[in-house]
């Protein structure tokens, strides 16, 4: 990760600031807030920022979460990609009803969503759900 990071800076360091850096996408990330407070957080990324992706904070619970992605969805609009991360604040069992909203509002991905341990047994459960699931929080390479 720091050589990645270090390397986007050197990138941006060294590149003309009129010229945008081919293969360079930044996604702004929405920490969590009422519905009201992320919708103008995303107006304000996407209209004030110019932002193209949005990375939603999750995990204020089912009906508050299923509103703020709608929220976001609406301020954001239909070419604005989105995605959702719950840090694992779900139950395994409520999963499937979170990624049933995420898809509505077409999220692209949901990150997180409940605790996954780093094994088989960790993910079973998690396919075939409305989006796809991507594990970061608690994968490390031991």
């Amino acid at each position: 990760m720091a050589c990645l990071l270090d390397n986007l800076c050197r990138d941006l360091w060294f590149s003309p600031a009129d010229e945008p850096l081919p293969g360079v996408r930044a996604m702004a990330l929405l920490v969590r807030g009422t519905p009201d407070q992320m919708f103008e957080a995303a107006r304000e990324a996407v209209e004030g920022r110019g932002y193209t992706a949005l990375k939603i904070k999750l995990g204020q619970g089912l009906e508050t979460d299923t509103a703020v992605i709608r929220a976001v969805r609406r301020a954001a609009g239909e070419r604005v990609e989105l995605a959702a991360d719950a840090n694992g604040a779900y139950p395994r069992e409520a999963v499937a009803a979170l990624a049933e909203a995420a898809a509505d509002a077409e999220v692209a991905f949901l990150e997180d969503p409940c605790v996954i341990e780093p094994s088989r047994a960790g993910v079973d459960g998690l396919d075939g759900l409305a989006v796809p699931v991507a594990v970061d929080r608690y994968c490390d390479s031991r």
